[in-house]
């Protein structure tokens, strides 16, 4: 059994918790970005980090890939959750997914109704 004294020197030596919260919730209207809408056309890592960003400050962000096969750091991996990699799911929070030909004109046209329909 430990002594009196050995739990006041354990205690004394466990770090203080702190009770402040390091991330609050806050309402999207609140944001500083919200009602905005942001096509990501990117891909691999600055853009889609770039874009996570906005979307972390209340843009709608819209990210279109490729039909069929996406993004291509879908696949990067390990690590994997489910079928996707948590590359891909770290860098794009916060996204709507489209998946759209833009080499076909009817692609082209979906991405222009996408960014002329309201935001809200």
């Amino acid at each position: 059994m430990a002594s009196a004294a050995s739990k006041m020197a354990f205690r004394l030596l466990l770090p203080k918790l702190h009770t402040r919260r390091f991330c609050s919730s806050v309402a999207a209207a609140d944001l500083p970005l919200s009602g905005i809408r942001v096509l990501d056309l990117t891909r691999v890592l600055a853009g889609p980090f770039a874009t996570m960003i906005l979307g972390d400050l209340g843009a709608e962000v819209i990210k279109v890939e490729r039909p069929g096969t996406g993004d291509d750091t879908r696949t990067w991996g390990p690590p994997f959750c489910g079928t996707e990699s948590a590359y891909f799911l770290s860098v794009n929070r916060n996204k709507k997914s489209i998946a759209v030909n833009l080499k076909d004109p009817k692609g082209a046209k979906i991405i222009k109704q996408v960014n002329l329909t309201n935001t809200e």
